[in-house]
C-alpha cells in the first residue's frame, strides 16, 4: 500500500459510497493516473545515455514517486472511508433488525432485501480495497525497476522493493586449510566467483544483505552443545591441536577463522531466508562457505562445519506457523547432514541429486540410495537420485526436474551446462509464490563456478534462460536411477503414477537400518586427504569449453537494452466490427477482447508494457500460408448488405462460422496485430508478448475458413518470423493449449520440421470438435470432463517441456485458447485461471523468453480475463501464484500421457527415460493398498507448497450459495421450457447480453448493457440468474458465480436452446 510521507499533501478524493455503480467509474477513473505517471516517466526518463543526460534523473523519479504516493494515498483513503461509512450502516441495520426481533416483530422483506444489499456492496468494497493493492505493487513494481538505481523513496516499504537479496562476506576468505594451499574449498571459490557477477553489472542489482554471526541459540536447533562448543575452542588451539582434530572429522579441516567463517555464512544465509519469508525480498543468493550440506548433529564432515540450509529451515519452521519447506539439493555429492535432519518430518521435502556409482563415491553412504525414502510421518519426504555414471549432462538433469521434481513439488564429474542451472532455478521459481533462496555448497571448477551462480543470479533477478545445446538422449545408467526412484516414491506420491516401472523389482527391506547404522562413524580419520587436482591439460580445456558456451549466452547486462520493454501487449477495438448479425449471444462475442483489455488496465498490468501498434496483415504475408482464392473469397464479403439474406447462405456453407460485411477485415486485423507482436519480439524491442486478438486462427485452412477462424494467425505469425528474421528464428514451437485441436495449424507444419506444434485439447475418441485425427503429440484426455489444473500441468512436466528442450526452438508462439477454463461452456473443463501463469512461466523458460500468446477461443468472459491477467503477469516476470493442493492428474489423462510419451519415445531421445506403463489403471489400483498403508506418508504430496493462501485475481464460484434451494429464488423446470437463448431484454429489446431470472424466468439485460436485470432483482428480491452469453450463474445476493445442481437443468436446457444439442 502506499507508504506514509507526512511531508506530502494528498488531494482528497471523495467517491459515492452508496452507489457501488459510480463508485467503480469513479475510481477507475482516479487509477488512469498510474498510466499517465509511467507513461510520463517514459518520456521524462529516456534509455538512451545520450538523452539521460539532458535531464535530471534523480529528480524525475523523486517527483513521480511522490505524484505516485499522493494518487495512492488518496485512493486508498477514499475507499476505506466507505468501507468504515458502510460497516457502519450495516451494523446500524443489523441493530436495529435486532431490535425489532427482540420486540416479538419479523423482520420485513424490504428490510431483508436492503440489509442484503448493504452487506453485498460492503464485500465489494473490500474486494476494491485489495484490488488497489495489486494496482499500487504493480505501479510500484514499474517504477522501483526503472529509477532503483537512481532514486528510492527512504520510506518505500521493504515488500515494495520485488529486490533479490545477495548476501557476501569478504570476512569468509579468512577461513582456509593452513596445511594445504592447493585445497579445492579455497577462498577463491567466493572472490573469482564475486568478481565475475560484479563484471556483470549482477551484484548491482541486487540488495546487498550484510551478513551477521548466527546466534547460539540458533546453532542449536540442530547441532549439539559439544560440537558448538569445540568449534569456539578450536580458536584458541594450537596449530598442532588442530591439525591433530583432522583425524577425528572426515575431511573437515579446521583453522583460527573456521569459528567466525562457519557462523558468518549460516547466519548471512539465514538473514536472507528470513527476509524472503518476511516479504521485504522475493528472492535471493547467498555466495558463502564454508558450505554446510554435510555437517550433522554432532559432526564436522566434508568441508562443512555447521548446516546453513538446515538452520534456516528449522528457524523459518518455528518462526512461520509451520508452513513447509522444499529443499533442492544439486550439489554432486549427497547431503547426508540434511537428510538425517528432516528424515522423519513431513514439514520439509528434501530431493537430492548427487553423483553415487553404487556407493563408491563419497560419502559412500548406503544412505544417500533411491530407497531411503523417510520414516514415520516422513514417508515419501526424503528423494534421493543417486547418479551411478559419470560424465551426466543437461539431458539427466533436465529429465529428473521433468519426471521427479515438478511433479512432486506441484502433489562430481558431471558436464552440466552454466546455463542449466538457470533453468533448474526457472522451474522452482514457479514454487511457494516465486519465494526461493539459493546457497552456495560445493562446486570447485572456478571458471565453471562462477558462470552458474552468475546465470542463476541472472534467472533470480528476471532475466531470460539462456538457450541450452540441443538434449542427447538419457544414459541407460540413468535411465534404471530414474525407474528405480519413480518406484520406491509411487507408494507415497499419485502424481508420479504415469511414469513407468523396473517392472517386479523388489525394494530392499531397510526397515531394520538406522542413519546411524549405514554411516558408522569412525574413531579415526587418515590425514590423507580426497583433494582431485586438474592437470594443465584439463584446465586449458575445460576453459576453452566454458567460454564456448558462456559465448552461447547472452550476458549483457540487463541495462544494456535499457531502451527495450519486457513485455508488449497489442489490442484494437476494431476488430469487435466482426459480429453474429443472425445470433447476438454467439460465444464468439465482440465483447471477449474488450473484456480482457479492460480486466489487464484494472488490474494495473497494461501499464507495465509497451503497446504494438496493431495493424491489418498484407495478402502477401497471409498467403505465407493461405491460397489466393480463398482470400479473394473472403475479401468479396464487403460487397455483402448487412440486411442481406445471404448471411444464412454463406454459414450454412462453412462448418461453424459466421460472416459479416467486415469480418475479413477484423481477420486482417487479427492477424496483422499478432504480426506486429512477432515482430516487437523478434527485433530485440521486448522479450516476449501477448495479441489480444479475435477472431481466432488455429482452425483455419488455407483454402477456407473454419469454426470461427478466418486467416490463421500462428501459421502466418511463424512464417513471418522464419522469412523476415531468418537469422534470428529458424526453429518456432507452437504450443496449443485450446481445449480445440488446432488442426490447421498441424495441417499446415505436418511434414515441416522446422516447426514444432505440440497440441493439448480435448478430444473424445474424435467426438469433439473438430473431430480431427491428431498426430502423436496430441494428448486427448479421453472424455476430458474433471480435466484441470494436474492434467495440464502433467501433460507440460513429461511431454512439452521435454520435447521443447530436445527441439531448442528460436521462438515460441501460442495458441491461447482459455476454453479448457473453469466454467467455459464449450470446453467441459477445469483448468484454473492461475493455472494458465503457471504455463506461460515453464514456457519463458525457452527460446531465450522469447515467448508470443495470441488470443484464440475462451467464451467465460469472467476466465479468459483472469486467465490474461496470470499470463501477463507471468509474461511481466511475477511468480505465479501456487494453485491448490491435491493436484493429482486423473486415471485417464494418466494414460493419455502415458501413451503419448511411450509413442513419442521412439523417435525422440530425451523422452526415453522409462519404460511405460502397462496401464495407469492398473497401477493405481495395485498401489492403492500400499499408498493407504503408508500412513501418515506424502500421498497427494503438493501440500508443503503451500505456504499460505493468496489469491490473485482468482474467479472462484461459490458451491454454497443459500438462496439457490430456495423457490422463491430458482423455480421448477421441465423439458426446458420457458428459456430461449436467443431471447431479447423484456425491457429495452437489446440482444446484446442478457439474463435469465431463475425465478420468474423473465429475460433482461446485463450490467454493460443496461442492468435491467440488476434492476428486476432488485425490484422483486429475485437473486440468480443465468447468463446467455457464456452460461454462468450469478447471485445477486451473495454477489458472487454459484455453482449447484439445482441450476444444472437451466444450463443444459439453454445450451439446447443456443446450440442446439
Amino acid at each position: 500500500m502506499a507508504p506514509d510521507n507526512n511531508n506530502s499533501t494528498t488531494a482528497t478524493l471523495h467517491l459515492p459510497c452508496d452507489d457501488i455503480i459510480q463508485f467503480k467509474k469513479q475510481l477507475e477513473s482516479a487509477r488512469k493516473v498510474d498510466d499517465r505517471i509511467q507513461n510520463e516517466l517514459n518520456s521524462r526518463l529516456p534509455a538512451s545515455a545520450y538523452f539521460r543526460s539532458k535531464v535530471d534523473p534523480r529528480r524525475v523519479c523523486q517527483e513521480l514517486f511522490e505524484s505516485l504516493r499522493c494518487a495512492h494515498s488518496s485512493r486508498e483513503m477514499a475507499i476505506k472511508r466507505c468501507i468504515s461509512l458502510t460497516e457502519q450502516e450495516v451494523r446500524s441495520m443489523l441493530g436495529e433488525a435486532g431490535q425489532d426481533r427482540a420486540k416479538g416483530g419479523a423482520a420485513t422483506g424490504t428490510a431483508s432485501g436492503a440489509i442484503g444489499k448493504s452487506q453485498s456492496r460492503l464485500r465489494q468494497l473490500r474486494n476494491d480495497l485489495y484490488e488497489e493493492e495489486i494496482i499500487q505493487r504493480n505501479t510500484y513494481k514499474f517504477l522501483y525497476e526503472r529509477c532503483r538505481d537512481i532514486y528510492v523513496p527512504t520510506d518505500l516499504p521493504s515488500d515494495l522493493r520485488f529486490s533479490t537479496g545477495f548476501v557476501y562476506d569478504e570476512r569468509m576468505t579468512l577461513h582456509r586449510h593452513d596445511w594445504n594451499p592447493k585445497f579445492n574449498e579455497a577462498p577463491e571459490r567466493i572472490t573469482t566467483t564475486h568478481a565475475r557477477l560484479c563484471e556483470l553489472g549482477l551484484v548491482q542489482r541486487c540488495e546487498r544483505i550484510s551478513a551477521e554471526p548466527i546466534t547460539d541459540e540458533d546453532i542449536l536447533r540442530l547441532h549439539s552443545p559439544e560440537l558448538l562448543q569445540l568449534l569456539k575452542d578450536s580458536q584458541q588451539m594450537s596449530d598442532e591441536e588442530r591439525c591433530k582434530l583432522r583425524e577425528k572429522f572426515d575431511e573437515a579441516p579446521l583453522s583460527v577463522h573456521t569459528h567466525d567463517a562457519a557462523r558468518l555464512s549460516a547466519g548471512g544465509l539465514l538473514k536472507l531466508t528470513q527476509a524472503v519469508l518476511d516479504g521485504e525480498l522475493l528472492n535471493g543468493f547467498a555466495l558463502i562457505r564454508p558450505p554446510g550440506h554435510h555437517a550433522m548433529r554432532d559432526d564436522f564432515n566434508g568441508f562443512c562445519y555447521l548446516n546453513n540450509v538446515c538452520l534456516s529451515a528449522l528457524k523459518a519452521l518455528s518462526s512461520s506457523g509451520g508452513k513447509r519447506i522444499l529443499i533442492v539439493d544439486w550439489d554432486v555429492h549427497h547431503g547426508q547432514g540434511i537428510q538425517q535432519a528432516f528424515y522423519n518430518s513431513s514439514d520439509v521435502l528434501y530431493i537430492s541429486i548427487h553423483r553415487y556409482e553404487r556407493g563408491e563415491h563419497w560419502p559412500n553412504l548406503r544412505e544417500g540410495d533411491y530407497d531411503f525414502v523417510g520414516i514415520g510421518n516422513g514417508l515419501g519426504y526424503n528423494v534421493n537420485v543417486p547418479l551411478n555414471e559419470i560424465g551426466l549432462s543437461n539431458a539427466e538433469y533436465l529429465a529428473i526436474f521433468h519426471n521427479l521434481i515438478l511433479p512432486i513439488a506441484t502433489e562430481g564429474e558431471m558436464r552440466i551446462h552454466p546455463a542449466c542451472f538457470a533453468h533448474f532455478t526457472h522451474y522452482l521459481m514457479s514454487l511457494a509464490n516465486g519465494r526461493i533462496v539459493i546457497a552456495l555448497e560445493g562446486g570447485y571448477c572456478l571458471s565453471s563456478l562462477s558462470e552458474g551462480v552468475a546465470m542463476t543470479v541472472r534467472t533470480l533477478l528476471g532475466d531470460a534462460c539462456p538457450r541450452l545445446e540441443a538434449l542427447g538422449e538419457p544414459s541407460d545408467s540413468f535411465k534404471e536411477t530414474l525407474l528405480n526412484c519413480l518406484t520406491a516414491l509411487r507408494p507415497y506420491w499419485k502424481c508420479l503414477r504415469m511414469q513407468g516401472s523396473t517392472g517386479d523389482m523388489l525394494i530392499p527391506d531397510i526397515s531394520h537400518l538406522s542413519l546411524n547404522s549405514t554411516h558408522a562413524t569412525k574413531l579415526k580419520y587418515p590425514w590423507v586427504e580426497y583433494n582431485p587436482e586438474l592437470t594443465p591439460e584439463q584446465l586449458v580445456a575445460f576453459a576453452k569449453e566454458v567460454d564456448r558456451l558462456t559465448a552461447l549466452a547472452d550476458l549483457r547486462p540487463a541495462d544494456s537494452d535499457a531502451n527495450n520493454c519486457r513485455t508488449c501487449l497489442a489490442y484494437d477495438g476494431k476488430m469487435c466490427r466482426h459480429e453474429n448479425l443472425l445470433d447476438r449471444s454467439h460465444p464468439e462475442l465482440p465483447r471477449r477482447i474488450v473484456y480482457i483489455y479492460d480486466q489487464l488496465c484494472a488490474k494495473g498490468l497494461s501499464g507495465l508494457c509497451r503497446f504494438a501498434s496493431s495493424r491489418r496483415c498484407t495478402d502477401e504475408e497471409a498467403m505465407l500460408f493461405h491460397t489466393r482464392d480463398n482470400l479473394d473469397m473472403m475479401a468479396a464479403w464487403r460487397n455483402l448488405n448487412s440486411e442481406s439474406d445471404r448471411f444464412a447462405e454463406l454459414q450454412s456453407r462453412f462448418d461453424s462460422l459466421y460472416v459479416h460485411p467486415l469480418s475479413y477485415d477484423a481477420a486482417q486485423l487479427s492477424c496483422g496485430t499478432l504480426l506486429s507482436v512477432v515482430e516487437e519480439v523478434c527485433s530485440g524491442r521486448s522479450r516476449n508478448g501477448y495479441a489480444i486478438v479475435r477472431p481466432p486462427g488455429h482452425h483455419a485452412e488455407s483454402d477456407k475458413p473454419r469454426g470461427f477462424c478466418f486467416i490463421n494467425n500462428v501459421v502466418v505469425a511463424a512464417r513471418y518470423a522464419q522469412t523476415r528474421h531468418s537469422n534470428r528464428v529458424r526453429r518456432v514451437l507452437i504450443l496449443d493449449w485450446d481445449v480445440h485441436h488446432g488442426n490447421g495449424v498441424q495441417d499446415a507444419f505436418y511434414s515441416d520440421d522446422s516447426v514444432l506444434y505440440i497440441s493439448l485439447h480435448r478430444y473424445d475418441f474424435g467426438r469433439f470438435y473438430p473431430g480431427s485425427s491428431g498426430a502423436k503429440e496430441n494428448v486427448g484426455c479421453d472424455k476430458g470432463l474433471g480435466v484441470g489444473d494436474a492434467e495440464y500441468l502433467a501433460a507440460f512436466h513429461h511431454i512439452v517441456l521435454p520435447i521443447a528442450q530436445s527441439f531448442n526452438p528460436d521462438l515460441v508462439l501460442v495458441s491461447a485458447g482459455f476454453d479448457a477454463a473453469v466454467g467455459d461452456p464449450l470446453g467441459g473443463l477445469k483448468v484454473t485461471p492461475a493455472c494458465y501463469g503457471h504455463l506461460t512461466h515453464l514456457l519463458c523458460g525457452l527460446a531465450g523468453g522469447r515467448v508470443v500468446l495470441a488470443l484464440e477461443g475462451g467464451y467465460n468472459l469472467a476466465s479468459i480475463g483472469e486467465a490474461s491477467c496470470h499470463c501477463v503477469a507471468s509474461l511481466l516476470g511475477l511468480p505465479p501464484l501456487q494453485l491448490p493442493k491435491q493436484l493429482v492428474p486423473n486415471v485417464q489423462s494418466a494414460d493419455s500421457v502415458n501413451i503419448s510419451v511411450d509413442q513419442l519415445a521412439r523417435e525422440l531421445d530425451n523422452l526415453d527415460v522409462s519404460a511405460a506403463a502397462t496401464s495407469v489403471t492398473d497401477f493405481i489400483e495395485a498401489s492403492s493398498t500400499a499408498a493407504a498403508a503408508a500412513s501418515g506418508g506424502a500421498v497427494g504430496g503438493f501440500e508443503f507448497l503451500l505456504l499460505e493462501d493468496q489469491q490473485f485475481f482468482a474467479v472462484h464460484p461459490r458451491s454454497d450459495c443459500p438462496h439457490v434451494i430456495q423457490p422463491s429464488h430458482v423455480t421448477r423446470i421441465a423439458d426446458g421450457r420457458g428459456v430461449d437463448a436467443r431471447a431479447v431484454c423484456q425491457t429495452c429489446s437489446d440482444g446484446s447480453e442478457n439474463w435469465l431470472c431463475l425465478a420468474c424466468l423473465e429475460t433482461h439485460c446485463g450490467r454493460y448493457v443496461s442492468k435491467h436485470m440488476l434492476s428486476h432483482s432488485e425490484s422483486t428480491g429475485h437473486v440468480i440468474a443465468l447468463s446467455f452469453s457464456d452460461l454462468s450463474v450469478w447471485c445477486y445476493h451473495c454477489d458472487s458465480y454459484i455453482v449447484s445442481p439445482a441450476v444444472e437443468p437451466f444450463i443444459a436446457a439453454a445450451a439446447r436452446s443456443k446450440f442446439g444439442e
